[in-house]
C-alpha cells in the first residue's frame, strides 16, 4: 500500500479528487492529507471521497496551518467541516510531538524521534492493527516488531534555493521503496511526492520554472527529473518559462508507453494546445502523474 503524504494546498487536494473522479486513483493509494484551511476545495475533496466510498487518512492534529484555529470557530462553516472530518469513512492519524498524543483512539500514529517510540510503548504498544508512520532508521526497524503495521515514511524530493538551481542537474533517484517495503516487513510506504515536506504559505513569482517529473527506470526503480526553463534573469513571462520546460517534458516522454497517465496527458495538451495553466497546476499535474503512476505499478499494471 502506498500512502502519499499532501498538505491541504488547492494543487495537492485538485490532484487527488481529480484522480479519483476520472478513476485513475488505485485502491492500493491512500492519501493523507493534513489540512491548513478549511477551503472549499478541501470540502469538495473530502466529499467526493465520501461518494466514491474511498478510504482517507486526516491528521488530527496539523503542524502547519490554520486549520484547528478556523473550524473550531463558532460558525456553520466550521460545523459542516467537523461533520466531514469525523466521517466513520475517514481515519485519522496523529503527528506525535508529546506523550499526550499517544491515545489509544487514534487509528495511526507518525513518528519522528526515539522518545515517540519510547512513548507509544508505554501508552499504546497493543494497537497492532494501528498503522505506524516511521522513518527509516534502525531504531525503528527494532524498536517495532514487523507483526505491527509499520509504514516506511521518507522524503525523497531534494529541494534546491531556487528554482533556477535545477536547470544543471541530471536525473537522479527518487525511490526504490515500491520495490523492497513487503519483503522489509512493511505493511506500506509513504512519501511527500514531488513537494518534500517543506510549507510556506502564499507564492511567489519565481525567475525560473521548474516541473518536477518522476518515471521508473527499466529495472522499476522510480527517478526524478526537472525539466526547468532557459531565460531566467527575472520574474516577466512565467508563461513563456512554462512552455520551455514544457517542451522539455514532452519531448523527453515522447513515445514512451510506461508513462501514459492523466498528468503526462494533460501536459501535451497544454503544449500542443499553447495554453499556461498557472504554476499551482502544473504542481497539480506533477502530483497525479506520480500517484497514477505508482498506483498502476502496485496492482501490477506497469505496461
Amino acid at each position: 500500500m502506498y500512502f502519499p503524504y499532501l498538505r491541504g494546498r488547492q494543487s495537492e487536494l485538485l490532484a487527488i479528487r481529480t484522480l479519483l473522479e476520472k478513476k485513475r486513483l488505485s485502491e492500493r493509494v491512500v492519501p493523507i492529507i493534513e489540512p491548513i484551511k478549511p477551503t472549499a476545495t478541501l470540502r469538495k475533496t473530502l466529499e467526493a471521497f465520501i461518494n466514491h466510498r474511498r478510504e482517507l487518512y486526516i491528521v488530527a492534529n496539523p503542524q502547519v496551518g490554520e486549520f484547528h484555529k478556523e473550524v473550531n470557530s463558532s460558525s456553520e462553516s466550521s460545523d459542516e467541516f467537523n461533520e466531514l472530518i469525523n466521517n466513520d469513512q475517514f481515519k485519522k492519524v496523529t503527528i506525535i510531538t508529546r506523550e499526550q498524543d499517544i491515545n489509544k483512539d487514534q487509528s495511526a500514529y507518525i513518528f519522528g524521534n526515539a522518545d515517540h517510540l519510547a512513548w507509544f510503548k508505554q501508552g499504546d504498544e497493543k494497537g497492532d492493527s494501528k498503522l505506524l508512520f516511521i522513518p527509516d532508521q534502525s531504531d525503528f526497524r527494532r524498536g517495532l516488531s514487523s507483526e505491527k503495521k509499520r509504514v516506511l515514511q521518507v522524503n525523497h524530493f531534494k529541494p534546491e534555493t531556487r528554482n533556477a538551481d535545477y536547470l544543471p542537474l541530471s536525473p537522479r533517484p527518487f525511490t526504490s521503496d515500491h520495490l523492497h517495503y513487503a519483503k522489509e516487513g512493511y505493511y506500506g510506504f509513504s512519501d511527500y511526492s514531488i513537494v518534500g515536506t517543506s510549507f510556506m504559505e502564499g507564492g511567489f513569482a519565481p525567475r525560473a520554472v521548474a516541473i518536477h517529473m518522476v518515471y521508473f527506470t527499466e529495472h522499476d526503480e522510480l527517478r526524478i527529473r526537472h525539466f526547468t526553463s532557459e531565460t531566467n534573469d527575472d520574474i516577466t513571462n512565467p508563461a513563456g518559462k512554462f512552455n520551455e520546460a514544457l517542451s522539455k517534458l514532452v519531448n523527453y516522454f515522447k513515445g514512451d508507453p510506461r508513462n501514459k497517465t492523466l498528468g503526462l496527458t494533460k501536459f501535451r495538451e497544454h503544449h500542443d494546445n499553447g495554453t499556461y495553466p498557472g504554476l499551482g497546476s502544473a504542481k497539480q499535474l506533477s502530483i497525479m502523474h506520480h500517484l497514477e503512476l505508482m498506483g498502476d505499478y502496485l496492482k501490477g499494471d506497469k505496461k
